[in-house]
């Protein structure tokens, strides 16, 4: 939506941040993993449980807690403090949409730190003042992901 309330469109009549960009298959396995986290996240309670076993089942109760924690963190920022809604496709969907790039982007460069630039996408998805707790969030979420199996370490940006 414009700062007018009508629907901003880009691309193929396409709302902004709905643009396909490309294929999840073709993202490094963090970003893949945040990827897949989140779609689950987003899709309602049952994604979530799932998606809190299977934190649960590859970290230690610890760090399992503090994933949860800041993906919910997370989902909180972007819902209260975001420039808009962000748009992630359903679990199990093969397309990637520019908003989910920009997430998996966000996850890796706060994980692998690199702060300045994911404190610049942070700036763009939320208010200026959340900024840095979006990048805390990340990057717990994305040092979290990158300890779980198959995740390898964290990604550069």
């Amino acid at each position: 939506m414009g700062p007018d309330g009508a629907r901003t469109e880009t691309g193929a009549g396409l709302p902004r941040g709905d643009v396909i960009l490309g294929q999840v298959a073709d993202l490094d396995p963090l970003r893949h993993r945040v990827l897949r986290l989140a779609r689950l996240w987003q899709s309602g309670d049952s994604g979530r449980d799932h998606t809190t076993t299977e934190i649960a089942e590859s970290l230690s109760p610890a760090a399992a807690e503090q994933a949860v924690e800041a993906l919910g963190s997370i989902w909180v920022l972007l819902a209260w403090v975001g420039r808009r809604r962000l748009h992630l496709n359903p679990p199990g969907d093969t397309r990637l949409s520019a908003d989910e790039v920009w997430l998996g982007t966000l996850v890796a460069a706060a994980a692998g730190g690199a702060r300045a630039e994911a404190m610049l996408l942070a700036a763009l998805m939320v208010r200026a003042e959340a900024a840095a707790d979006l990048v805390a969030a990340a990057e717990s979420f994305g040092t979290a992901l990158a300890r779980m199996d198959g995740a390898g370490a964290a990604a550069s940006p």
